[in-house]
């Protein structure tokens, strides 16, 4: 695969964290005409394929079931906000998340990867599904039009694993830690609340509405504050 610069705007996310599906949701809601790819981020790549206990991951995670009932609290709240009902309680299984990367890959080949997006977080956070299982995968697939029997020859063969891997590299070479992040233009967003996250994209975007190129933003002395390092990615698009 070739590296280049982010299309307008890429969300690097995994689907199994909370404020990615918080950050998704806003950005949806605020300047989805600009939301251009998602990029594949895995919060556990060791993960084995079967995925790992809920709750033996929470307590590794945040020392404590009452900790991880806390933090909980606070990713409900953020959900009420966006009209999303996180259902904790559902969960038993945390997945290796590489299969559904893989198929929203797949999916964005056929203009069904924003609704395979939202099927895949309303099926793990509020009906607790396990999402690395290649049978629930190809149902979810089959719900958003796409054909179940092609999913699942996708699932058992290769097809697009490398781009997951090249992409959860890429993210994390630019030092991306963390999820969900934006970027624009090339660059990734600083954005330290996420309900301003609209603000910060119109900010940004102005700053570089004259600077397509390194040399004419150099020219320009266009400057972003919101705006750190570059993220050169790798395509993904079929």
């Amino acid at each position: 695969m070739q590296a280049r610069p982010c299309a307008t705007v890429d969300l690097v996310a995994d689907i199994i964290c909370p404020w990615c599906t918080v950050g998704r949701r806003r950005l949806d809601a605020a300047l989805a005409e600009l939301a251009d790819e998602r990029r594949p981020f895995l919060l556990y790549p060791d993960a084995p394929p079967g995925g790992v206990d809920q709750g033996a991951h929470l307590v590794r995670r945040f020392g404590s079931a009452v900790a991880a009932d806390r933090y909980h609290d606070g990713v409900a709240e953020a959900g009420r906000d966006v009209g999303f009902d996180f259902r904790y309680d559902r969960i038993a299984v945390t997945p290796n998340t590489t299969q559904a990367h893989r198929l929203l890959l797949l999916a964005a080949g056929t203009g069904q990867q924003p609704m395979l997006a939202e099927m895949l977080a309303r099926a793990f956070f509020i009906d607790g599904l396990d999402i690395g299982d290649a049978d629930i995968l190809a149902g979810l697939a089959a719900a958003s039009f796409m054909d179940a029997d092609a999913v699942r020859a996708m699932l058992e063969g290769d097809q697009h694993r490398a781009d997951v891997v090249a992409s959860d590299a890429a993210a994390k070479q630019a030092g991306i830690r963390y999820v969900p992040t934006f970027c624009l233009h090339g660059r990734i967003l600083n954005v330290p609340d996420i309900e301003d996250l609209a603000g910060v994209l119109r900010t940004a975007h102005r700053a570089l509405a004259s600077c397509s190129s390194p040399d004419m933003e150099k020219k320009n002395g266009c400057t972003a504050p919101q705006l750190t390092s570059a993220y050169p990615l790798p395509t993904t698009r079929p």
